[in-house]
């Protein structure tokens, strides 16, 4: 149900939602490091990249504005916060839900996620921001592209996980 919720608010523009899913994600943030001990005020926000072809299709990148009011709603936590729109998702032409399991979600981004720009690893924790993690493939590709660029901490912030992805994948 909610990842029917999240695709519809992806594929019929529903701009009203963005606010609230950043709000929902910016708590999620704060609870989590509040309850790993993580001390760190520095956050690096790196929204999950788009083919070009589902921006072109949806008239944006839907994780950029989320990122966007996410640190807004962090830095009245009191933490310093960056946006970083620095992966990219190139030569991916099918949509993710097409993929029909986890070895053919992987296949379809695996070396096709770059990082745009040289990084700087300044001590900041990297969290990549996604709407849904189904099998795991794009935030673990995210991430390794961060890690392969420098980058030394990284954690992953989603709004819905189907459920049961794989014995691997934990939300």
């Amino acid at each position: 149900m909610v990842r029917h919720a999240i695709l519809a608010w992806k594929d019929h523009g529903d701009e009203e939602c963005d606010a609230v899913f950043a709000s929902l994600l910016a708590d999620s943030v704060v609870r989590i490091l509040h309850a790993s001990h993580v001390s760190t005020t520095h956050l690096a926000l790196v929204p999950a990249p788009s083919s070009v072809s589902s921006m072109h299709r949806r008239g944006r990148w839907q994780m950029l504005p989320i990122a966007k009011a996410m640190a807004r709603d962090l830095h009245g936590y009191g933490f310093s916060v960056v946006v970083r729109p620095v992966l990219q998702l190139e030569g991916v032409h099918s949509k993710s839900v097409q993929a029909s399991n986890a070895s053919a979600r992987s296949r379809r981004i695996a070396g096709h996620v770059r990082v745009a720009e040289d990084l700087v690893d300044d001590g900041s924790l990297f969290i990549v921001v996604d709407d849904i993690v189904t099998t795991g493939a794009t935030m673990r590709h995210c991430m390794d592209a961060l890690r392969s660029a420098g980058v030394q901490r990284v954690m992953g912030c989603v709004l819905a996980c189907t459920p049961n992805p794989s014995p691997d994948t934990k939300c």
